[in-house]
């Protein structure tokens, strides 16, 4: 979060008040993806020029509900409108509920991981008639779209920058004490630090629900895994997919990700049938019988939880070697405080 963070020169709290269409010579895909220049009143100047108002360019603006016949319905492979509408409310509904707890329970933000739809995502449009069997085939995601009335946190750099579009920048705030928004003052603030205030293990933790105790049938590991790139893991070189492990009674795999000189160590302790704490709402959706664990499980040795390597936004504050019983009490997480995933 820091390397990102101090990408942009500018960052800017601010409402968007108005939309229009771009001009037609700056549209590549007009009958698909419209693009927008959207007005934003600047609430709060966090780095850059002292600016009132600021013009952004995004995709089709959020709208209004979708309609009932189309909320009945459902998804449909005949009816392309009622699927951009039921599409366009999911993904609206979301971004509320992030902002709505505050981002405590934003899983990319805690985990390192940032790879959530930017702000509240990009709004699908209907293509134009004549448009429907198009087929548009784009790399690095589409262009963030945004609420009128709503306010953002935008980040803006110069055309060189690396620019996760669907990353962590342009994020819903709907809170004064949004977590979000509090670290990225934070580090504004302090453009030396490489990590977010210290803070305890298990106030990190907190956003991935109770810990529980397992162990793993079987433990198989691929020496020849790519090790993820340090840009993407915010600093951290060597994450290696440490294990394919068979989770609990299915067959399901989990993988996680270890800093490198600690793969080893893990796959050993699994080995031996060591057992881990793992949080189960940090396991990310299936898919081909596969779930990558947004937070690793943590090893136990002798009663005694190792949470040393933690991959946290935050410095911690006190022990990362916490007895497995005073784990086990940490509080359940506030559920008025929780924020699904669509």
């Amino acid at each position: 979060m820091a390397n990102f963070v101090g990408l942009y020169p500018e960052i800017y709290l601010a409402r968007a008040v108005s939309a229009a269409r771009a001009p037609e010579d700056e549209q590549p895909y007009p009958d698909l993806e419209p693009l927008f220049d959207y007005k934003f009143d600047v609430v709060e100047v966090l780095r850059g020029p002292d600016l009132s108002r600021i013009v952004q360019r995004g995709a089709t603006p959020f709208s209004d509900p979708p309609t009932v016949s189309c909320l009945e319905q459902g998804q449909s492979l005949y009816t392309r409108a009622c699927n951009v509408e039921v599409t366009n409310m999911t993904r609206h509904n979301w971004a509320h509920q992030l902002a709505d707890a505050g981002h405590r329970d934003w899983s990319s933000f805690h985990s390192m991981s940032p790879y959530a739809q930017a702000g509240m995502g990009a709004a699908e449009a209907v293509p134009a008639e004549g448009a429907e069997d198009l087929i548009l085939i784009s790399c690095g995601g589409k262009t963030p779209s945004f609420e009128i009335g709503e306010t953002f946190l935008i980040m803006r750099g110069n055309p060189d920058a690396w620019d996760r579009r669907f990353g962590l920048n342009y994020r819903l705030i709907t809170r004064e004490d949004d977590l979000w928004l509090e670290g990225v003052r934070y580090l504004v603030e302090n453009p030396n630090a490489g990590f977010l205030q210290e803070t305890p293990v298990s106030s990190i933790l907190a956003a991935f629900g109770t810990p529980e105790v397992v162990t793993f049938a079987t433990c198989e590991h691929d020496p020849d895994e790519v090790l993820y790139d340090e840009v993407y893991m915010a600093g951290f070189s060597g994450m290696r997919p440490v294990a394919r492990f068979s989770y609990l009674e299915d067959d399901t795999i989990v993988k996680f990700h270890q800093r490198d000189e600690l793969a080893s160590e893990a796959l050993t302790h699994c080995q031996s049938g060591g057992a881990f704490v793992l949080f189960r709402e940090a396991l990310g959706f299936e898919r081909d019988s596969e779930i990558y664990a947004l937070m690793p499980p943590f090893p136990v040795r002798d009663g005694v939880v190792d949470f040393s390597h933690l991959p946290s936004q935050w410095s911690i504050a006190g022990p990362s070697q916490i007895p497995l019983q005073d784990v086990l009490s940490w509080p359940a997480r506030d559920t008025e405080e929780a924020a699904g995933a669509p």
